[in-house]
């Protein structure tokens, strides 16, 4: 499964190379979209804690259109890595076919 990072980051505290997105998925019948985020903590000393942005947005045409987005902290030990899907649930009750992307839009890290 392909590894896609944060394309940009939203301060100097740059957590993009650590954090892994894949698996960006719709659940028709749970109305749910599903991405799974990796974050590996390369020091071997020292505890992170990452703040991240997943985002499911319009893939056809790629207007910028947002379906939703999911923000989470997680803390990660010396030379670990966490893993975890990350979902948002869209309030709708039926769907035509679309078409959708996800990515970690920002990851930011700081010592803990």
């Amino acid at each position: 499964m392909a590894c896609h990072r944060p394309r940009w980051r939203r301060t100097t505290t740059d957590g993009r190379s650590d954090v892994c997105g894949s698996g960006c998925d719709f659940s028709n019948s749970l109305h749910e979209f599903t991405y799974r985020v990796s974050v590996t903590n390369t020091s071997l000393s020292d505890t992170f804690s990452y703040d991240m942005e997943v985002g499911w947005m319009k893939a056809r045409p790629a207007d910028g259109t947002s379906y939703g987005r999911h923000t989470r902290s997680i803390s990660v030990a010396p030379g670990a890595t966490e893993t975890y899907a990350a979902r948002y649930t869209v309030n709708q009750s039926s769907f035509a076919r679309f078409w959708f992307t996800c990515e970690v839009r920002w990851a930011e890290k700081s010592r803990m």
